[in-house]
């Protein structure tokens, strides 16, 4: 997953200049609404082993993986792009207040 957030960095570099941050911003928020959405019918109609993990078929578990890729990419297109912004041209106090709560949601658990 990291190697995917790195080919998709160069993406809104080059786009912003051209399209501007809204409809970036609107676009990656749409894309992960739609694939986190995706991901959770896969996961709200699996079965329940006997483990009580998920059983997925192996066409929701590539449809659910698909989606979390996914997902990943309209974020690092969109948001993550202009949140790395935030954090280096922003004061540290509205910084740290505005970031936290996106921060703590998307952490990279690597």
């Amino acid at each position: 997953m990291n190697a995917i957030r790195l080919h998709v960095r160069a993406g809104p570099i080059a786009l912003v200049d051209h399209a501007g941050r809204n409809p970036l911003l609107l676009a990656g928020s749409a894309g992960m609404a739609v694939t986190l959405g995706v991901m959770a019918v896969v996961f709200a109609t699996a079965g329940v082993g006997a483990s009580g993990r998920p059983l997925l078929s192996s066409t929701a578990a590539v449809t659910g993986l698909a989606a979390a890729n996914l997902s990943i990419v309209a974020f690092a297109i969109s948001w993550g792009q202009f949140l790395i912004d935030a954090l280096l041209f922003v004061p540290n106090k509205r910084r740290f207040t505005s970031a936290s709560p996106h921060l703590i949601v998307f952490r990279d658990p690597s």
